[in-house]
């Protein structure tokens, strides 16, 4: 009947909370992320110096590292001047050598300097430098190249024959060692007084040239043991002789104008006694043979 008036809300009133203000910015929640993300950005980047700086603190390890691995490249490389050490067959320092150890240095520096495969240690062919060695002098019995493991040097270890007899046949004279085989020509040799070696003549004009088999280890033992025994008792030998007849050795003693003939079949200890007996036997006796003293057979004594 009475028609309904419609209801306004009073000036000056405030909108409620569930109506949104029009002068107040909106944020939603993609447009916050996107600012928290370019924040960060922002603050992480770092400057130029700061960049620098960072990468200087990584140098005194890069410098550490390259002076290890320059050091290791280097203890690998060989010096090209190896220390040579010659010993006799006791593996003692060996006082009767018979060359200079500089022979034996420059052959091994000149070995050790054909390629760069010889100058590091693990490309170096150690058994072919030793090979060569033995090769080129016939007087070493064996060769041992030593590799440091922190220095560069290398070392040579060369073992050589023991000198015993000088064996004239026709013109040639040489130097032979104790089994009996031709070691070098008497003209190589710097001082061959002081090897104290036995003077032997060869009437059966044997072959010589280095590293032929010329005698046996029996014969030169045998001459051997004749020459000490008889320096024992005073009796120089000077010279010894091998007759065309095998086996017959003769023996020239200073002082005596014979000579005594021994047998390398027979004993040494033994004729040499038998002869120191007749010459003990001879001399009081006032008796001197005029050609030979004969003590090859056993326990009996001929001169003439």
């Amino acid at each position: 009947m009475f028609r309904k008036k419609k209801s306004s809300a009073p000036e000056g009133r405030r909108p409620t909370a569930s109506q949104p203000s029009k002068n107040k910015a909106v944020f939603s929640y993609y447009q916050n992320r996107d600012t928290e993300f370019d924040a960060s950005k922002s603050r992480d980047k770092p400057s130029f110096f700061g960049s620098i700086k960072a990468r200087l603190r990584h140098v005194p390890t890069l410098i550490a590292v390259m002076l290890i691995l320059v050091s290791i490249l280097w203890a690998m490389t060989l010096s090209p001047k190896p220390v040579v050490s010659v010993v006799n067959e006791q593996n003692a320092a060996n006082q009767a050598i018979l060359r200079p150890v500089n022979d034996y240095q420059e052959a091994a520096q000149k070995l050790m300097q054909q390629s760069l495969l010889t100058r590091n240690k693990l490309t170096l062919d150690t058994g072919e430098i030793e090979q060569r060695l033995q090769e080129q002098f016939s007087e070493i019995t064996s060769v041992a190249v030593v590799l440091p493991i922190i220095s560069r040097t290398p070392v040579v270890y060369v073992q050589i024959a023991e000198p015993v007899l000088l064996l004239e046949s026709g013109p040639s004279k040489y130097v032979i060692d104790e089994k009996g085989r031709a070691l070098i020509d008497a003209t190589q040799v710097g001082d061959l007084g002081a090897l104290g070696l036995i003077p032997v003549k060869d009437s059966a004009r044997l072959a010589l040239q280095p590293g032929s088999q010329v005698l046996t280890g029996h014969d030169v033992r045998f001459m051997q043991t004749v020459r000490d025994q008889l320096a024992l008792k005073g009796l120089k030998v000077t010279r010894m002789e091998l007759p065309p007849r095998a086996s017959e050795v003769l023996v020239f003693i200073e002082g005596k104008p014979y000579f005594v003939k021994f047998t390398t079949t027979g004993e040494a200890l033994q004729q040499v006694g038998t002869y120191l007996a007749l010459n003990k036997h001879l001399e009081g006796k006032k008796v001197t043979p005029k050609e030979y003293v004969d003590v090859r057979v056993d326990e009996r004594a001929y001169y003439k």
